[in-house]
């Protein structure tokens, strides 16, 4: 999958991670959250080592907190969010 940026159409934010500071339930909230209150729609996640993880449309606050309780056991360490 072709995660390269198009200028003028998508923003990359980065977060480091510690695994010993922060549970990865936690880490995705903070994500989501900022997602949310930036207004970005579609958030795709990378895994340090490159792997592609997942996507997802958010719609609402309500359909949010589902992918929370989704994606909250998910281990390792993140080390960039890609936001669409």
């Amino acid at each position: 999958m072709d995660l390269s940026w198009r200028k003028g159409t998508q923003q990359c934010v980065e977060y480091t991670w510690m695994q010993s500071s922060i549970g990865a339930g936690r880490l995705l909230l903070v994500i989501l959250n900022h997602a949310i209150h930036s207004a970005l729609l579609n958030v795709t996640y990378q895994r340090c080592s490159g792997q592609y993880i997942a996507s997802m449309l958010i719609h609402s606050e309500k359909q949010l907190s589902c992918h929370i309780g989704t994606y909250s056991h998910w281990q390792g360490m993140f080390t960039k969010v890609l936001v669409l």
